[in-house]
């Protein structure tokens, strides 16, 4: 708390007041609080945030105090019921200022109301004040001060009575035509410090189209929109029955009051997020694929849905069940998930607590995976896998779908890291949401990285691929302070060129998931062993700003002039006719394998990581088609399709592929990626790559996007490694003695020449 605000606290009565919370915040009977200010349309406890030219609304000023004797002035000091109140309007840094009007008012009585016409007509986009006075007591001065410190969206305590209000205006934007780069945390201080205005004004050397979080009052002085976080099946109140998962301490989303609950939380989101003109998109689960972020739910009615579930798959036929699963139930009520049938040996439990089950995603006991995978209980345990998928996919569905129905407007999402390994939960449900977010690093060759370079390209495509025309948003997209600078420039490149309309870069100010001990020992943390753990910025503990700040601030304006040029958006994909195929059915049986740590597997997954990036930079565009999307794979459509290792396929997709390769197309079954490839399938076209002198292919990305309506050609050069490399544009895309228009630096290249480390090039086909 404020220390001011502290003081008040501890040395004022309280007032009996109408409200002891307005905009956010809690006051304490100054006489800044005697009065209050709101917006028509808009409670007393939201922020408003409204488009540009939105009308003429009714500013709101009520009487909020029946007495305030003994708390000011001398006993008996009666509320001023009279004379003249003032309403003003400015920007939150006093530029503008004009005033709404005046009124008289004579026996002005406890909860009554007056109100002041607010034009919007001509109010540029920004962050504005309503104040008003009342002489000589309430008065505008001192009310308001940017440069306080707090917490939460609305929160913030900048105001010191009630007597004012904050709002914010953005301009009419379509969330699908936002593009460009932007900042998570830009609203944090040194660690989590709160909101500070500071924070904002300094961000604007980056110029951000978007953030993170933060309220959109201080956004409005940014000039930038923001994407909300939210858990849409986090806890609910404990002293409601069967409201709650009773092992993972999160919503039940099963039982009758839980499914109600979910439904209610979406439609309150969506009223909230209707009214709101300063957010974009919210993501869902945050980076949770599974729902109860994969904890298993032992209560009588989630048992009752996977009863549902299975009855359905097998026609209400429990004979063909028993001979799929090997099982000897006689009744349908015996049929309960998988998860009863160990319990730890270590310690005794009752109740729910007997449950082998997980706290977290990938923490199974060894003796529960061990369990479910001998032969005899595979086939049940895979039922079991079937089901938390369908069930997850209609959690978010069905949170987004209550949300629609007040909210058109915003973008419902969820962002995962890495969905590679959870395409089977990822790509559908983007698929029932509006847009699809990411966790990403294009480069993964650096002490404390989290993933690999053939990952990033599986993701970058995959998603891509699997989304069409829907947006494509980056929700952290990492620089850790020991990277080469110019990676990030590279890396924000690179979500250009894979699709992505909106990169935050992660992060602004220092963080680490280990906290903020890591950085208790001053800057440049990431250069002592003792601390360096995995951490983000772009600005050190000590405001000196990193090498890769200049390079994220260099790499944002040159796409926003490049989009400004060439309009970015209009620049698609150039699809390819060569089809990578996720079995749905291998991505359960790789969670069932390794107790939902698929990232361990190796043959599994990681082989179709390596062969995917293995074809990227061999010059191929891959199509990604799961089960959802198979049925495209027609041979008017594709020539090959080829399938990483595949153990388990569901039985329609297989007959798709036979009908497919009975057509004439081509099927190719790979174990692993081989450097050979390319000789013992010729006949697989190589659109785009690039090719040393040597004949080898380096880790260099090329990839050539189409502009709708022109038909012009963009390619995006990006090498990936910190060598300088020389080369040449190779592929069937590229014509002897081509030459190119350098977007970036101007002038005319040939199809060979020379990238610096990080280098990139974005060329335009003559």
């Amino acid at each position: 708390m404020d220390r001011f605000l502290l003081f008040l606290a501890l040395a004022v009565p309280v007032v009996a007041v109408g409200e002891t919370r307005f905009n956010g915040m809690k006051y304490f009977g100054a006489p800044g609080d005697w009065i209050s200010v709101r917006l028509d349309g808009f409670t007393t406890e939201e922020l408003p945030a409204l488009f540009e030219n939105d009308g003429v609304r009714q500013v709101i000023v009520r009487h909020e105090v029946p007495n305030i004797a003994g708390v000011h002035g001398p006993k008996g000091f009666p509320f001023p019921n009279w004379g003249d109140l003032t309403v003003t309007l400015r920007s939150w840094d006093g530029a503008f200022s004009r005033v709404l009007g005046t009124q008289k008012t004579g026996c002005w009585g406890f909860g009554q109301e007056r109100r002041f016409p607010l034009s919007f007509k001509g109010l540029k986009p920004g962050a504005y004040l309503v104040v008003a006075e009342m002489p000589p007591h309430i008065r505008a001065e001192g009310v308001f001060n940017p440069t306080n410190t707090g917490s939460g969206a609305i929160g913030l305590p900048m105001l010191y009575g009630r007597n004012a209000m904050r709002f914010a205006i953005y301009p009419k934007t379509d969330p699908h035509r936002v593009f460009g780069v932007g900042n998570r945390m830009i609203h944090t201080g040194k660690w989590w410090t709160g909101y500070q205005l500071a924070n904002t004004l300094e961000a604007r050397d980056l110029q951000p189209v978007c953030v993170s979080d933060g309220d959109s009052f201080q956004n409005a002085i940014l000039g930038a929109y923001r994407v909300e976080h939210t858990t849409v099946d986090s806890a609910g109140p404990t002293n409601v029955p069967h409201l709650n998962n009773p092992v993972a301490r999160m919503l039940d989303i099963f039982s009758p009051t839980g499914r109600v609950e979910l439904v209610r939380r979406g439609e309150e989101t969506g009223r909230r997020l209707a009214k709101d003109a300063g957010v974009l998109a919210l993501a869902l689960g945050g980076e949770k694929p599974s729902f109860n972020a994969g904890r298993v739910c032992p209560t009588e009615w989630a048992d009752a849905d996977f009863r549902a579930f299975c009855r359905a798959r097998y026609t209400n036929d429990l004979a063909a069940a028993n001979r799929v699963w090997g099982r000897t139930f006689t009744d349908w009520r015996e049929v309960r998930q998988p998860i009863y049938g160990v319990q730890s040996a270590a310690t005794e439990k009752t109740g729910a607590a007997a449950i082998d089950w997980y706290a977290n995603m990938g923490n199974m006991s060894d003796e529960f995976v061990k369990e479910i995978n001998r032969p005899e209980n595979v086939e049940f345990a895979m039922d079991w896998y079937r089901w938390i998928t369908k069930a997850s996919i209609e959690m978010y569905a069905t949170y987004a779908d209550a949300a629609r129905r007040h909210d058109r407007k915003t973008l419902y999402t969820n962002n995962y890291c890495w969905p590679n390994f959870f395409a089977h939960l990822c790509l559908p449900t983007w698929r029932r949401l509006d847009a699809a977010a990411l966790d990403f690093q294009y480069v993964c060759t650096f002490p404390r990285t989290l993933g690999s370079n053939s990952e990033m390209i599986e993701i970058a495509e995959m998603t891509e691929s699997a989304m069409g025309n829907k947006p494509i948003y980056g929700f952290e997209v990492y620089v850790q302070p020991h990277y080469p600078a110019e990676m990030a420039a590279l890396q924000n490149w690179a979500m250009v060129a894979h699709g992505m309309r909106v990169n935050l870069v992660f992060a602004w100010k220092p963080y680490s998931d280990y906290g903020g001990k890591v950085f208790e020992n001053g800057p440049k943390a990431w250069t002592r062993p003792a601390d360096a753990k995995p951490m983000w910025m772009i600005i050190d503990t000590d405001g000196t700003r990193l090498p890769c700040y200049a390079a994220v601030k260099r790499s944002s304006e040159e796409i926003a002039a490049w989009h400004s040029q060439f309009d970015a958006l209009s620049v698609r994909r150039t699809r390819g006719r060569t089809a990578v195929y996720l079995s749905d059915e291998t991505g359960m049986y790789t969670m069932l394998r390794t107790g939902n740590r698929p990232y361990l597997e190796n043959h599994l997954c990681h082989a179709r990581n390596r062969i995917a990036s293995g074809l990227r930079l061999g010059g191929v565009r891959i199509e990604y088609l799961d089960d959802e999307t198979l049925e495209k794979l027609v041979r008017r459509d594709f020539d090959a399709v080829v399938l990483p290792p595949t153990p388990r396929i569901a039985p329609e997709s297989a007959r798709r592929l036979d009908a497919f390769e009975r057509a004439g197309g081509e099927v190719i079954r790979l174990d692993d990626w081989s450097a050979d490839f390319f000789d013992r399938y010729p006949q697989i076209p190589r659109s785009a790559y690039w090719r040393a002198p040597d004949g080898r292919v380096n880790d260099v990305v090329v990839v050539v996007r189409t502009q709708e309506g022109t038909g012009r050609r963009f390619v995006f050069v990006l090498n990936r490694t910190g060598e300088a490399v020389e080369g040449e544009l190779a592929g069937r895309d590229f014509t002897e003695g081509q030459t190119f228009a350098d977007t970036l630096r101007g002038g005319k290249v040939g199809r060979s020449f020379r990238l610096d480390g990080w280098g990139y090039r974005v060329l335009l086909c003559d």
